[in-house]
């Protein structure tokens, strides 16, 4: 009997190392990712270049980043986790329109900035940075929670430069909504 209950244990355990789980679930919470479905940076020294596929997105004075995700599932809580691909002093982060092309934003066409979410502090290279949202995505009422939809967001910085990943980047950590029920 001992045999036969680790063959579907090791079974198991293998194909969670070959197929990475990303989301978890306890006794009362349940969690899962959703990483953006497009993310641009927008220049005002080149206000017709289009940066949508590079591996960087960047924040300085005259240079701003959007990304959106798509939520398909109800959740009652979301944070946002971005990535710094170098020390920086921080970022901040407004709402903004989800319309748009990531292969055709330009700083001429960006949606303009919405309302303002939150500062991110000083960041540091490889340590994710995690912002609550669940009062932008998540709307209050008689059914509170986060509703399927999809959300836009853009990322500034008045002065000095930041790095983070975008869903291009070799490590695949672009900026991603970690949503919760429970």
């Amino acid at each position: 009997m001992r045999g036969l209950l680790r063959v579907p244990l090791v079974a198991a355990l293998m194909v969670g190392l070959a197929y990475p789980i990303t989301g978890t679930a306890s006794a009362s919470v349940v969690s899962w990712e959703r990483v953006t479905d497009a993310d641009v940076t927008v220049v005002s020294a080149s206000p017709n270049r289009n940066y949508g596929a590079v591996e960087t997105l960047r924040t300085a004075a005259g240079v701003r980043s959007y990304f959106r995700v798509k939520i398909d599932k109800r959740a009652s809580v979301a944070m946002l986790k971005l990535f710094p691909t170098a020390d920086g002093p921080g970022s901040r982060i407004y709402v903004a329109s989800a319309d748009w092309n990531e292969d055709e934003m330009t700083w001429k066409n960006a949606p303009p900035i919405g309302a303002f979410v939150a500062n991110t502090g000083p960041v540091s290279m490889g340590v994710w940075v995690t912002i609550d949202v669940t009062s932008v995505v998540c709307k209050p009422g008689p059914l509170p929670g986060c509703r399927p939809g999809t959300f836009g967001f853009v990322i500034t910085s008045p002065k000095a430069s930041n790095q983070y990943a975008s869903r291009e980047d070799w490590l695949q950590a672009g900026p991603r909504l970690v949503l919760s029920v429970g």
